[in-house]
């Protein structure tokens, strides 16, 4: 039986992530902002994490108030409702992703596939955007055009590796995307350790849905700068 019941259920506090990883393409890695030692700080592939859940969410970069671009964290783009705005305090648009997404692009923003996973013991978020969105889907539901079978059943019972990644190319921009795929089945001791960190982000998600996006923690401004598409 799933454990993971945002997925079922509607839903129903500090953020319980250690660190905020994203990929970025040039350095061919994941990076976090260390708020401790002001620097960033680079994690190498490989990368074997347990998936935990996964969520919607908007960042970006306002050239027009040059300063960066937020939204809470939802988890159905159907019916939950999107807040977005500058770290300024500025509102640029509240209401479904698919009704506001002219805006959103237009101020600056992009859609985020917020994921929390375990990684070396430890609850992080990775987000991910572009490309890496449309390759983490591909791995996660697969295309029956292409005759590629989805993996997203197993992400409650096998570790996800991400041990390297591909060069990719539109026009004459090259970039990198991680490359996902489905390790080794977890142990009793790992399932049991997912099940109880599932736990946490339940509990958070709970509390907060709860609050108003003036009240939520995001990535300082100052970390927030504009970044190639890919």
């Amino acid at each position: 039986m799933s454990f993971r019941t945002l997925n079922k259920t509607e839903k129903t506090s500090t953020n319980p992530a250690v660190n905020f990883l994203e990929w970025k393409s040039e350095k061919k890695c994941f990076q976090y902002y260390d708020k401790e030692k002001a620097e960033n700080v680079e994690v190498h592939l490989p990368l074997k994490i347990k998936f935990l859940e996964d969520f919607h969410t908007i960042k970006g970069f306002s050239d027009s108030e040059s300063t960066g671009i937020y939204s809470n964290e939802i988890k159905f783009t159907s019916k939950d409702v999107l807040n977005v705005k500058t770290f300024s305090g500025k509102e640029i648009a509240s209401g479904l992703y698919n009704d506001i997404r002219l805006k959103i692009i237009d101020a600056g923003g992009k859609y985020h596939k917020s994921i929390y996973c375990i990684l070396n013991g430890e609850i992080v978020n990775i987000s991910i955007k572009g490309s890496v969105v449309s390759a983490f889907s591909l791995f996660s539901s697969g295309d029956k055009k292409m005759n590629i079978q989805g993996n997203s059943n197993r992400f409650e019972s096998h570790f996800i590796e991400i041990n390297d990644f591909k060069e990719m190319k539109k026009g004459a921009t090259k970039y990198t995307v991680p490359n996902f795929t489905i390790g080794k089945s977890y142990s009793k001791k790992d399932l049991e350790l997912a099940k109880d960190n599932y736990s946490v982000i339940v509990e958070y998600f709970k509390e907060y849905s709860k609050k108003d996006t003036n009240n939520i923690t995001v990535v300082d401004a100052e970390e927030v700068s504009p970044e190639v598409e890919f």
